[in-house]
């Protein structure tokens, strides 16, 4: 075993991360290098029982042992020493040759474990799951990575995690996906139930449905406080939504492109999407920001605008597909702001039609000025409209100095 001072010093450093510990809890150490108290990962947790936690010390972990790590269902906790993904690192080493993801995460057992701080890389797998596969069970994931997984297959999903099972219902807050492919759902693939909060979506790919998030669940799914950002798919950029109980509240989507139609931004099919900033979607034909084939769905308190592409449609409805929109601001769309089958709502249900004063969307910065009429005070529902408030104030009109003086003549 490590030494105590050595155990004191990592439990500071993960305080943030974990409330409250078990008085009877075992912590054992894991180095890159072999040398801690197991020789790998899956060897601690293995030998791990409730309660007990695993720290990781700083490197990159590879190897049989240290990727495809099995974690039953059970109150473990495995946590990185630094509570930061960018210095501990899972590399699948995955490839066409030899197939590997980061964690499983299984329903063996009656208990949740709990992953803290740590990054996965470079899985390589021909089915779903290309870097966390979470089946039927409840882990919670924090301040995690996963980047660089790629899932082969026709129709296989979640190039970053897959999460599936009647009983699958994680937590997972303040994680990054990014740089991560799959047929479905480049970035996020879920077919089961989930909690995911601030975590943010970014540079994925969908090879055919779903650069950033594929969703397909008839259980409760919460998306909050998410940024869904730069993502591209040949049907929908952002994400694909369906699931009468999925709700996204209050995230970003944003500068996602489809390569050909299903929205650049969000292709609905039923949902809640409820104080969103839907804004900079590209989309070959359809709607730039927002479509609804096949389903519908509720938009309430978003901004829809500044969507591009072929149409370029703020929301864009097939015939029996149309979307309830409540207190939302459409706006400056590079087509119709109302597209295809669905006729204009602006004046219906407090819709605006009024520019939202974004900070600044040519550089990434989706708050809004102080006169913006997306303010409770500026519109008729009295509410914000968009994920973000105020991040700047109202510009101030330049004047000459000629100008000035003519004002006190």
């Amino acid at each position: 075993m490590y030494t105590a001072n050595r155990v004191v010093f990592a439990l500071a450093a993960v305080a943030l991360a974990v409330s409250v510990l078990p008085a009877a809890a075992e912590y054992y150490f894991v180095s890159a290098d072999g040398l801690g108290d197991f020789p790998t990962i899956q060897a601690a947790v293995d030998a791990a029982v409730d309660g007990d936690v695993i720290l990781l010390t700083a490197g990159t972990f590879t190897g049989d042992g240290n990727r495809d790590i099995v974690v039953p269902s059970k109150n473990i906790a495995i946590l990185s020493q630094d509570d930061d993904p960018t210095l501990c690192i899972i590399d699948c080493e995955g490839s066409a040759r030899a197939e590997h993801r980061g964690f499983h995460f299984t329903s063996t057992g009656t208990g949740s474990a709990e992953l803290y701080g740590i990054a996965v890389i470079n899985g390589y797998t021909t089915s779903n799951g290309g870097g966390i596969w979470i089946e039927d069970a409840s882990p919670r994931l924090e301040n995690c990575a996963v980047g660089s997984c790629v899932v082969v297959g026709s129709s296989l999903k979640g190039g970053g995690i897959y999460v599936e099972g009647i009983s699958a219902s994680p937590t997972i807050i303040d994680c990054i996906f990014t740089g991560n492919t799959a047929d479905y759902g480049g970035g996020i693939g879920i077919g089961s139930g989930g909690y995911f909060e601030g975590c943010t979506v970014i540079d994925n790919t969908g090879e055919y449905i779903a650069g950033g998030i594929y969703i397909a669940s008839n259980f409760p799914l919460e998306f909050v406080e998410c940024e869904i950002v730069s993502n591209t798919g040949w049907k929908a950029g952002g994400l694909r939504m369906a699931g009468n109980q999925t709700t996204l509240t209050d995230c970003v989507i944003a500068r996602n492109d489809s390569e050909w139609s299903h929205s650049g931004g969000i292709w609905l099919q039923s949902g809640d999407v409820v104080g969103c900033t839907i804004v900079d979607n590209t989309s070959a034909i359809q709607g730039a920001n927002v479509t609804c084939l096949a389903g519908t769905g509720t938009l309430e308190n978003c901004i829809v605008a500044f969507g591009a592409g072929g149409d370029g449609d703020g929301i864009y409805a097939a015939e029996g597909y149309q979307p309830t929109v409540i207190c939302c601001d459409v706006y400056g769309n590079a087509g119709d702001d109302y597209g295809g089958e669905l006729t204009d709502q602006t004046g219906i249900n407090g819709n605006i039609m009024q520019d939202p004063e974004i900070c600044g969307i040519g550089f990434e910065d989706y708050q809004l000025f102080d006169t913006s009429p997306c303010l409770p005070g500026g519109n008729g529902c009295g509410v914000l409209m968009g994920a973000l408030g105020v991040g700047c104030d109202s510009p101030v009109e330049e004047r000459s100095w000629g100008t000035i003086k003519a004002m006190y003549r």
